[in-house]
């Protein structure tokens, strides 16, 4: 087995001798962890007070959050509530934060769960069409960069192909 040779440049090595810029980017993740919770609770008293046919599901389904270091190369935070993740059938709404890139929050949405969020999309249509939404029906439903397909601006779709993306849709995130 062969040794193997780090080589650094000036700025890596720079990096690896000043611990301040990962204790503060730690420090910037545990509050954003500290908000998640905050949201959360607030996102449960909520929930809890509506009257929604899918109840006990949620109850047995708290909030959730995860976190990790690598998607896209960059750290993430995501808290999904509330949240429904069956093989087939998805209700989550997803806050995910991903460092350097955006925070966004997403209604997901998938079998039994996509007519009724199908049904609000177009009731509202023009709403969405007025501010700064996102709509993904097809493609990877797990691609989170906003940039990226399948994600597409609202307003770029227009009103009248809504309709028909939403009865096509293998799932709805928007």
């Amino acid at each position: 087995m062969s040794k193997s040779k780090i080589h650094l440049s000036k700025d890596e090595l720079d990096l690896v001798k000043n611990s301040t810029w990962i204790l503060t980017k730690n420090l910037i993740i545990e509050k954003f962890v500290e908000g998640l919770g905050e949201l959360s609770s607030r996102m449960t008293e909520k929930v809890t007070s509506m009257d929604l046919h899918f109840d006990e599901a949620l109850k047995r389904n708290g909030p959730r959050i995860s976190r990790g270091e690598r998607y896209e190369g960059l750290p993430w935070l995501v808290l999904d509530y509330p949240r429904i993740f069956g093989k087939e059938d998805i209700f989550a709404i997803r806050t995910f934060f991903w460092w350097g890139r955006h925070c966004s929050v997403s209604i997901h949405c998938r079998g039994i769960f996509l007519q009724h969020l199908a049904k609000g999309i177009l009731a509202s249509a023009d709403k969405f069409i007025g501010g700064n939404y996102f709509l993904a029906t097809t493609g990877d439903e797990w691609v989170h960069n906003l940039d990226a397909m399948p994600h597409q601006p609202i307003k770029m779709v227009g009103k009248e192909n809504i309709a028909q993306r939403l009865v096509m849709a293998q799932f709805i995130r928007l």
